[in-house]
């Protein structure tokens, strides 16, 4: 409590009776009376603000030892966030690494994927050209042997024409020459029967002789 805010005592007022008629040895008694009830009552107030002082100094010692101890913990807080700052940063950039590291190797693994894609589908492409070209050059082959059959078998079936006219040609020419030797057989059969007749009719005529003696 500050002095000037303490309530001062109202000290009785002897002066209010009947002053007019004490004696000077009654007012000296009465005001020494007077001055010791003040300084009694102002001790009290000094003992009641000594003792207010005092709570209030235990109050702010307190105060200042938890001020004290919330500085401490503040310190060792704002040194825990620092070493949480470090170890995030050192984590953030092992992250930051192993990040780049897992995408490296991916890219690496796609690419290589992608490259042996590209291989399968180049080497599937020249297989498939291989195939075109096989098949066009099986289609040329394919109709030159055709081409070549169908004259072979025109050759062949020419030859055979040749011969089966040759062969029919030298059939007529036979039976032309047959019908002719038949004819001429059948002259000469005629003649000789003419000439056999004759001859057999002579050998009638002739005289028997007889064989026996």
């Amino acid at each position: 409590m500050e002095m000037g805010n303490v309530p001062k005592r109202q000290q009785p007022d002897h002066r209010k009776k009947h002053n007019s008629r004490r004696s000077p040895t009654e007012i000296k008694f009465s005001s020494n009376v007077s001055e010791d009830e003040e300084i009694k009552n102002l001790r009290e107030t000094i003992e009641e603000l000594e003792m207010d002082l005092q709570g209030k100094s235990q109050q702010c010692n307190k105060l200042t030892e938890e001020v004290d101890r919330l500085n401490i913990e503040l310190e060792d807080a704002n040194e825990q966030i620092d070493n949480l700052k470090i170890e995030l940063g050192k984590c953030q950039v092992t992250s930051d690494h192993v990040i780049a590291e897992q995408k490296t190797i991916i890219e690496q693994e796609f690419a290589e994927q992608l490259a042996d894609l590209d291989r399968q589908l180049n080497d599937a492409k020249r297989e498939h050209t291989k195939a075109v070209v096989s098949l066009r050059q099986l289609e040329r082959q394919t109709t030159r042997e055709k081409e070549r059959a169908t004259e072979h078998l025109n050759t062949v079936e020419q030859h055979y024409t040749r011969q089966i006219e040759g062969l029919q040609q030298k059939l007529q020419t036979v039976e032309s020459e047959r019908n002719l030797m038949m004819v001429r057989t059948c002259i000469r059969s005629s003649k000789l029967f003419s000439q056999t007749g004759t001859w057999t009719a002579k050998k009638n005529m002739m005289p028997i002789k007889s064989h026996f003696k």
